[in-house]
């Protein structure tokens, strides 16, 4: 039998760290892309200290690069010629105000977590139809779903995920291939450290918008510790890697799934109330 290949991006850290290695334990060959192959210590660690090493091979990956995305391709077709699943999880945050943010900023978020995910979707396509049983696996967001003020480049770009997957699902599926979306609400992962390092260094003041950034930051910190254990995502991962009929929606999180039964069911002001509420805890 032939061994089942997945293409995890983003697998230096976070879910795609714990997916790439929890995959490698259940037999799949996992190609982790890495933006920086510097990066790759911790997984590589982590896989040697689960005896899975040799069921993972590290490929330089930038998604927001096309040369890299082309060099491997090549590298799947010839090594391959087929990938059974890909799971677009590469992504960045760029917190701060609309207001407050430049088009650069916006742009640098769109690269990654929009045209990264899309660059990714067409280059291995080929290589996914001849699996005959494919799977695209993008990791989306709750804030795919609803808006939260701070976040409106992450939102926007969740949101444009959303669309091109449910877009993409009636293309593909004809050929047998499955597009599911990963939708978690948050859990315990750099991608927020790196979010907040990036707002404090780069955006130090928001100017009309201080004091709501201020009580933002302040939620942020104290709900940080009590953030949820990424290992729970990285299970629902693997579950629709190997489902044998997988949803297309996995909402992760019971505040996320109460949260968006409100917005979904209730009058806007009621969810805006709610919205605003959260923010004056912190006042």
């Amino acid at each position: 039998m032939r061994c089942p290949v997945v293409l995890v991006t983003g697998a230096s850290s976070g879910f795609g760290l714990l997916t790439s290695i929890a995959l490698a334990k259940q037999g799949f060959y996992v190609l982790a892309g890495i933006r920086d192959l510097s990066k790759k210590g911790e997984l590589q660690e982590k896989a040697a200290a689960e005896g899975v090493e040799n069921n993972i091979e590290y490929l330089l990956l930038d998604v927001t690069k096309e040369s890299d995305i082309a060099q491997a391709a090549e590298i799947v077709e010839n090594q391959f010629g087929y990938l059974d699943v890909l799971i677009n999880n590469a992504g960045i945050a760029v917190p701060d105000f609309a207001e407050c943010l430049s088009v650069g900023d916006y742009r640098k978020q769109f690269e990654t977590n929009v045209f990264g995910v899309i660059q990714m979707t067409q280059a291995f396509l080929p290589l996914i139809r001849r699996s005959k049983q494919g799977r695209i696996i993008n990791v989306s967001s709750i804030s795919g779903l609803a808006g939260f003020p701070g976040l409106s480049a992450y939102t926007a770009s969740k949101h444009a995920v959303e669309g091109f997957s449910e877009s993409l699902f009636f293309e593909v599926k004809p050929f047998g291939i499955d597009v599911i979306l990963i939708e978690p609400g948050s859990f315990a992962t750099k991608i927020w450290e790196k979010s907040l390092s990036f707002l404090k260094n780069n955006h130090p003041q928001s100017g009309y918008y201080q004091a709501l950034k201020e009580r933002l930051l302040s939620r942020f910190m104290n709900n940080a510790p009590g953030m949820a254990d990424p290992g729970i995502v990285v299970k629902v991962l693997t579950h629709a890697v190997t489902v044998r009929k997988p949803k297309f929606r996995y909402i992760i999180g019971k505040n996320s799934r109460l949260m968006l039964i409100i917005k979904r069911l209730f009058p806007w002001k009621i969810w805006a109330a709610l919205v605003f509420k959260e923010i004056e805890k912190n006042r």
